[in-house]
């Protein structure tokens, strides 16, 4: 597997980083384009957790740290994460805690948002996203589906609206119909995906969309030995160094994602 020149020449210059050795997450807080703030890590309640029961998994995150929680209709523990939300002590309104519609079995945005309230628990979203773009298919078409996620947020019931999975063609279609812009796109990112997905960022960036990875640490879960490795571990050891405290690369990729504007769930 061949890591891009680009990313290679990011990756490289360590000098640059701004890794700060203290107890993981370091939650960043970025502007979103309505106004509202988005913490960066995410914890993700899919992959490991997809259809289990999550109490603990999400308690045990938020006790250490984690303020944002991050779910969807189809991972199937929704009702599970509602429990933990139930009984952590953190108030709500410290809490970010985005979801996803799937239109499953064709429910409408209404059906589908209510169902996820109702089981997490709470009574609005900080972020609503459209999973995938088969999802707004589901629902009727991109247009009908964001009319109404549209409505969801100037009823307040969703603080922020956005999209998942969206390239840059389907952005651009969404933009040219949309009163109100996306505020988030969640999209696989990672060392060895970042040249294809450059027009994504692009045209997120120029519309104040914030890019929200996941998959961000492929090359060291999911593709251990690829080219990135070695890059990795030269600069986390330096880091290690500079600072007298350890940082894994995991930190590293993340710090990547940061100095690039782009935020990150687990």
């Amino acid at each position: 597997m061949r890591i891009p020149q680009v990313l290679l020449a990011l990756l490289s210059a360590s000098s640059q980083m701004t890794i700060k050795p203290t107890p993981y997450p370091n939650h960043q807080l970025f502007k979103l384009n309505d106004g509202n703030s988005f913490p960066s890590p995410a914890f993700g309640c899919g992959s490991a957790l997809f259809g289990k029961e999550a109490t603990d998994s999400v308690l045990l995150a938020i006790e250490n740290g984690y303020l944002h929680i991050d779910n969807s209709r189809i991972y199937g523990n929704e009702k599970s994460v509602g429990a933990a939300l139930s009984q952590t002590e953190v108030d709500r309104r410290k809490l970010y805690i985005t979801s996803k519609y799937d239109g499953i079995n064709g429910a409408s945005v209404e059906e589908e948002f209510n169902q996820t309230i109702s089981e997490l628990g709470v009574d609005y979203l900080d972020l609503y996203l459209i999973h995938f773009p088969g999802a707004a298919d589901k629902g009727g078409g991109i247009e009908k589906v964001w009319r109404s996620f549209e409505k969801l947020k100037r009823e307040g019931k969703a603080k922020s609206i956005g999209v998942s999975n969206y390239d840059h063609d389907q952005l651009e279609e969404l933009l040219a119909l949309a009163e109100i812009k996306p505020a988030v796109n969640q999209i696989r990112y990672h060392a060895y995906n970042a040249l294809e997905s450059a027009s994504t960022l692009a045209i997120s960036q120029e519309n104040g969309i914030l890019t929200e990875a996941y998959s961000s640490l492929t090359p060291i879960t999911k593709t251990p030995g690829g080219p990135a490795d070695a890059i990795g571990a030269s600069i986390a050891e330096e880091l290690s160094e500079r600072y007298g405290k350890e940082v894994t690369v995991g930190q590293t990729i993340l710090d990547w994602l940061r100095s690039t504007g782009v935020a990150a769930v687990t």
